[in-house]
Order: C-alpha cells, then structure tokens, then sequence
C-alpha cells in the first residue's frame, strides 16, 4: 500500500521542523551570550569613560574625591565604633 500524500507531507514537516529547534536554540544561545558580553562591557567600561570626560572638562567626581578625604589608620581612624579595644 502506497502512502497517500497527506502521510508524505506530514513526515516532510516533521523532519524540517525536526532540525529548525536546534538551529533556534543555538540562535537565542548565541543573540543571550552577545547581549550579556555587551552588558558586561558596559557595566565596567561605561562609569569609567564618563569619569573620564568629566576629568576631560575640567569637573571633578566627588565620589572620588570623598573616598580620598577618607580617615585612613595613619590619620586618626582607629577602626568601627563597635569595635572591642
């Protein structure tokens, strides 16, 4: 007995569609890996460049400029106030 040609198309589908869910996942794997190296980039780099526009301009971070006025041993810090002497 012959298969008719619905039976024939169905199996055709099948097989095509059979390969395309690895090709998709192998592109969604690729597009999230490139988005989470783009994010990465730009979390590390980004603050970075800004500061350096900034010190470009002549202005100044005052993050920076706190964090370099901070009590350090040799100026008078003696540790948290809740540590045991």
């Amino acid at each position: 007995m012959s298969i008719n040609n619905f039976k024939r198309f169905m199996e055709e589908e099948e097989t095509r569609i059979g390969e395309a869910p690895n090709r998709i996942d192998a592109n969604v794997q690729s597009t999230t890996n490139f988005f989470t190296f783009a994010g990465n980039l730009i979390e590390v780099f980004l603050p970075r460049v800004l500061e350096a526009f900034v010190a470009m301009t002549g202005g100044s971070n005052r993050e920076y400029d706190d964090q370099k006025k901070r009590r350090t041993p040799d100026n008078g810090y003696n540790g948290p106030r809740n540590f045991p002497k």
